[in-house]
């Protein structure tokens, strides 16, 4: 009979089972294929059972710890509650909590996580808002779709938006719980930026009306960024430092794809310009610099002239402005 061994249960945290442990050993021959156990009776000697004490739960984030079971018995489960406050969270959240037991020393804490998504009872899917980015002339469409994660189905009685430069219209894409709203902007509408409100109307009294808000940005098919070029207020002895006296600007063609600039110039003797690619038939770089051997002390007012191979552009001009000290 093998001499008597001891060993001790180790239970994990939360929600735990802690159980006795059995250990068999089996041996295989190397000519014979079957399993042999040269001893039928094995003696697993004494395993004591013991209680798994929880020391403490330390929560991190948002997460609230409202019950724990600090003494898990053998062979039984324990419970730690922890409560999540969602109501200031939206989207994907992760959560964690630390659980320390007596055995700390020689085990290390357990981090429970906690993961989900948030939402609201009415949610609108990817956001609740619409941005158009465009020139004018290019028709532009956003959809956002409207989810009912209550139990009563929802229905739209109707769609409108406050300002004409955006319309509307809506299906369903499965009755009483999604649907999806579609908002296009007027390809006539002028350059500028335009703002509106879309207003979702339901016949769920708590959610009467859901509103998206809507922006646009039109810009020319042609454009400059940025519109105009200012050197601020800069001391003429530090125009020759790297950065100060220099200026850059992006000049594109929405969805171009051959587009060029054959030509820039400026009205002002002291500056240098020239222009470089910068998305192949897109766009084009222009790098404007001042010359400190060629500049005096006073305002900046003069214009930079931009010459493209567009018909409907030919020319474009952005103003200059600044002041040497």
């Amino acid at each position: 009979m093998p001499a008597i061994q001891r060993s001790k249960a180790v239970a994990s945290a939360v929600a735990v089972v802690v159980l006795a442990g059995i250990g068999i050993a089996m041996y295989r021959d190397s000519n014979d294929d079957a399993g042999v156990f040269p001893d039928k009776d094995y003696e697993f000697g004494e395993v004591v059972h013991r209680d798994l004490l929880i020391r403490r739960v330390s929560p991190l984030g948002a997460v609230v710890v409202t019950k724990v079971d600090s003494v898990v018995r053998p062979g039984r489960a324990g419970k730690i509650h922890l409560r999540f406050d969602t109501r200031n969270w939206r989207g994907a959240a992760t959560q964690l909590a630390n659980v320390y037991t007596a055995d700390d020393s020689i085990r290390p804490a357990a981090t429970l996580r906690l993961r989900g998504i948030v939402v609201l009872p009415l949610q609108l899917s990817p956001h609740d808002r619409l941005y158009f980015f465009t020139a004018t002339g290019e028709p532009e469409r956003r959809d956002v779709e409207l989810i009912n994660h209550q139990p009563r189905p929802l229905k739209i009685l109707s769609v409108t938006s406050d300002n004409p430069a955006f319309s509307v219209a809506h299906r369903a894409v499965e009755n009483g719980r999604r649907y999806r709203v579609s908002v296009a902007l007027d390809p006539r509408t002028p350059v500028g930026r335009h703002q509106g409100r879309v207003i979702v109307r339901t016949d769920n009294p708590a959610y009467a009306a859901v509103p998206i808000v809507v922006s646009a940005f039109v810009d020319e098919r042609i454009s400059t960024m940025p519109k105009r070029i200012d050197f601020s207020t800069i001391p003429l002895e530090a125009v020759g430092r790297p950065v100060i006296g220099d200026k850059q600007v992006l000049v594109k063609k929405h969805r171009g794809t051959d587009f060029q600039v054959l030509r820039v110039s400026t009205d002002l003797a002291f500056l240098e310009v020239t222009a470089k690619p910068h998305k192949q038939g897109e766009s084009v770089m222009v790098m404007i610099r001042i010359q400190k051997q060629r500049a005096r002390r006073g305002p900046i007012q003069g214009t930079l002239t931009i010459e493209t191979n567009d018909p409907a552009f030919p020319q474009l001009k952005v103003p200059i402005t600044g002041n040497l000290v």
